[in-house]
C-alpha cells in the first residue's frame, strides 16, 4: 500500500558548514524571542512535527524504531499578529521524542494513539493553545493581550482515495487567555522524489464564540485608545489556506525543512476593525530549518 510514496530513499552527502549555519541563526533568533505571542502558531508548528509524510509512511511500510528523538531548529517570517500586515522573524526551537507511532512528545504537547485500523487512526492530545501579543509599534498592541494556554483535544486522520491523506481535528482550550474552541480539516498529498518529500495541502478552520472574541473583537473599552470601533464576532470559520510543506535529506540523520503558507481570513475575522484599517486579510508564512534524527 502506498508502495510508490515510501520506496527506499538514496541518501546524499550533509552538507555541513550550510547546516551549522541554520542552526546557529535559528538558536540565535530563538533566544531573542519571547515565547507568548503569535509567533509559529499552531497550523506551523505541525508542519515540522505532525506532517502528511509521516502519516503516510506509517500506513504503507514505515516501521519506526522503539524509540526516535529528533532535535533541530527554525526560523521564518510570520505576521505579527493574526491580521497583521506586519511580518517579523522568529525562531523555533525543533525536538520530537517518539515511541513507535503511538505517543509524541515535543513542542506541541503529548499526542497519543488511541485507536487504529489499516485506513485510519485516532489520537488524543493535551498541548499549548495560541496566544496574541503585538508589537508596541501597532495599534493592536491596545487591545487585550491573549496569554498563551493550556488545550486537549483529538485528531482522526486517514487515507481518502489511495492518494490522499485527511485530518480533522478538535481542541478545547481548557487553561489560559480564551477559552475557545477550534476545528479544522485539511486534506493533503505527497510528492516524492529519492531525497525530497513535498506536501501540498488544503485546510480549513472554524472557531469557537469565545476564540473569535479573544483575537478579532474589541471590547466597547478600548475605542477612545485605539480609535476602532466596538466588534463582537461570532462563532464561524476563521480562514481557508494552502501550505506546502517539504522535507530535504541531506543523509540518514540530517534533513531540511522548508514551509510555506497562504491563507485567506474569512467572515467576521477579515471585518475586525483592526484588520479592515491597518491589518491584511491575507496572511502569509515562510520557514525553514534543520532536523537531526538520532
Amino acid at each position: 500500500m502506498l508502495k510508490c510514496f515510501v520506496s527506499g530513499t538514496r541518501k546524499l552527502r550533509p552538507f555541513f558548514t550550510y547546516v551549522s549555519v541554520l542552526i546557529g541563526l535559528g538558536l540565535t533568533v530563538t533566544a531573542a524571542t519571547p515565547a507568548s505571542g503569535q509567533g509559529w502558531n499552531m497550523s506551523s508548528l505541525e508542519s515540522a512535527y505532525d506532517d502528511f509524510a509521516t502519516y503516510l509512511e506509517e500506513m504503507g511500510e514505515f516501521s519506526p524504531e522503539d524509540w526516535q528523538y529528533k532535535i533541530g531548529a527554525a526560523v521564518g517570517s510570520v505576521p505579527d499578529y493574526s491580521g497583521s500586515d506586519q511580518y517579523e522573524t522568529k525562531g523555533l526551537p525543533i525536538f520530537q521524542i517518539r515511541y513507535k507511532d503511538d505517543v509524541w512528545i515535543d513542542p506541541l504537547g503529548v499526542r497519543v494513539k488511541v485507536w487504529s485500523t489499516d485506513c485510519c487512526r485516532l489520537l488524543a492530545q493535551a498541548g499549548i493553545s495560541t496566544g496574541r501579543s503585538p508589537d508596541k509599534d501597532s495599534r493592536a498592541y491596545l487591545l487585550p493581550d491573549v496569554s498563551t494556554g493550556a488545550d486537549i483535544g483529538f485528531t482522526f486522520e486517514g487515507q481518502l482515495a489511495k492518494f490522499f491523506a485527511f485530518r480533522l481535528r478538535a481542541r478545547q482550550e481548557v487553561a489560559g487567555g480564551h477559552g475557545g474552541t477550534g476545528l479544522s480539516a485539511a486534506l493533503g498529498t505527497i510528492i516524492r522524489t529519492e531525497s525530497v518529500r513535498l506536501i501540498p495541502e488544503i485546510g480549513a478552520e472554524w472557531r469557537s464564540n469565545k476564540f473569535m472574541d479573544a483575537f478579532y473583537g474589541v471590547p466597547a473599552s478600548v475605542t477612545p485608545s485605539t480609535g476602532y470601533a466596538a466588534y463582537n464576532p461570532g462563532a464561524g470559520f476563521e480562514d481557508v489556506a494552502f501550505r506546502i510543506t517539504s522535507f530535504y535529506d541531506l543523509d540518514e540523520q540530517w534533513q531540511l525543512i522548508m514551509r510555506g503558507e497562504a491563507k485567506l481570513l474569512l467572515n467576521q475575522a477579515k471585518n475586525a476593525p483592526f484588520v479592515v484599517q491597518d491589518g491584511d486579510s491575507f496572511q502569509g508564512l515562510f520557514g525553514m530549518g534543520v532536523l537531526y534524527t538520532f
